[in-house]
């Protein structure tokens, strides 16, 4: 015969049953990607300009302004109009894509033979972003604007066109608890750079690729120094102070052909100095040679003493003058090593600002683990209020939910 059933598992105490709360009505979680609804925009009011640019071409007084919100409300019911509908055979599938190829229609269908003749595409883009430029600045384009400016056109035009779920996040949820716990680690939800300095702001699944491109993140010296450089002034730093920098002996005129890190220079000019010194020396020997094959050869011509002397003191001032040319060099070396170690302090002094810089995102991030903690706080509150309400529903007679 066969076994007989194993036996049902016992109950779960309950301590352990967590009743949620159910919603009135099935929300979304309401994330949006940060840079789509921002270059939407922008490619709506742009579009927009544009349309009245074209609008009013050939017309004499027209106030571009006025007939922007024109063009502004049919693009709407340009955009709207496509909702639902299947795409067609020249249009992309793509849900975001389909939308941007409805604004570059709308603009085709502006595009008689007069602004054809009279604007060409280039021109037609930058009078329009003259136009945007102006309604921005000067405020006299408020009613274009303020449909915008709050992001409810945009956001309504993504969620009806975006099928795919790139730009937003569709996800609908039933019970408050999952709602709050979903918003909390949505990857569409807005988060800021971390970076000191940069106030970019995008949503949580593309932070590490702007991250790979910040110019303010604190990066280590691609040479290899050691120290961690904002990527934006990377290059100044390998250019300049960086400790791993080549950089030529200041004695390569007289034989030197070491090049040495820009750290280790100091150290070189002293660990060379009886190098350098024998240089110098032999230079000198050499133009002691020159002088006395000169005053041999002279005097082997029979040229008078006087005349001999006078062209051994001009070549004895030659010489003094190569002498105070090696001492002026070796003078502005001296300089430039002051120089360098100032630098060198100057970007010590960068390094202690960048640990505080450093401290001070550490402290945020203290102080977001408190809001989390407090948010989990508030949950935990919550699950106990369902707690009591299950039990007041059991004392009741009336079935968990």
């Amino acid at each position: 015969p066969p076994p007989p059933p194993p036996p049902p598992p016992p109950p779960a105490p309950e301590s352990e049953i967590v009743v949620k709360e159910l919603l009135n009505e099935p929300r979304a979680c309401g994330y949006f990607d940060y840079q789509t609804v921002e270059g939407l925009r922008y490619q709506v009011l742009l579009t927009t300009c544009e349309a009245a640019q074209l609008a009013t071409v050939g017309v004499p007084f027209a106030k571009t302004e006025k007939v922007a919100a024109q063009e502004l409300e049919k693009l709407l019911q340009h955009l709207n109009a496509g909702i639902g509908q299947a795409p067609a055979t020249n249009e992309p599938t793509i849900g975001l894509q389909r939308l941007r190829h409805r604004l570059d229609s709308y603009l085709e269908q502006k595009t008689g033979f007069l602004a054809r003749r009279m604007l060409d595409p280039k021109t037609q883009r930058e009078r329009g972003k003259q136009l945007l430029h102006k309604l921005e600045k000067t405020g006299e384009g408020t009613e274009v604007l303020s449909a915008l400016n709050r992001h409810e056109q945009v956001h309504g035009l993504i969620r009806a066109y975006d099928t795919e779920s790139l730009g937003h996040c569709s996800e609908v949820l039933h019970y408050e608890q999952d709602l709050v716990t979903h918003r909390l680690n949505c990857s569409f939800r807005p988060v800021q750079c971390e970076c000191a300095g940069c106030d970019h702001v995008c949503s949580y699944s593309k932070l590490q690729t702007h991250d790979r491109i910040c110019p303010y993140k604190p990066i280590p010296c691609v040479q290899g120094c050691g120290l961690a450089i904002i990527r934006a002034n990377m290059q100044q730093h390998v250019e300049g102070p960086c400790g791993f920098r080549l950089v030529p002996c200041p004695y390569a005129g007289l034989g030197c052909t070491e090049e040495v890190r820009q750290g280790d220079y100091l150290t070189h000019l002293e660990c060379r100095a009886y190098a350098h010194l024998a240089l110098v020396l032999a230079r000198q020997d050499q133009l002691a040679d020159r002088l006395d094959s000169f005053g041999s050869a002279l005097q082997a011509a029979g040229v008078r003493t006087d005349e001999t002397a006078g062209v051994a003191e001009t070549l004895i001032a030659s010489v003094r003058q190569e002498v105070h040319q090696l001492a002026d060099a070796a003078a502005k070396e001296r300089e430039k090593s002051s120089r360098l170690e100032k630098e060198l302090s100057n970007t010590k002094r960068e390094l202690a600002s960048t640990t505080a810089a450093l401290k001070e995102m550490k402290k945020e991030v203290t102080g977001l683990k408190t809001f989390v903690d407090e948010v989990r706080k508030r949950e935990k509150l919550m699950e106990e209020q369902h707690q009591r309400r299950s039990q007041a529903l059991a004392s009741g007679g009336h079935p968990l939910t």
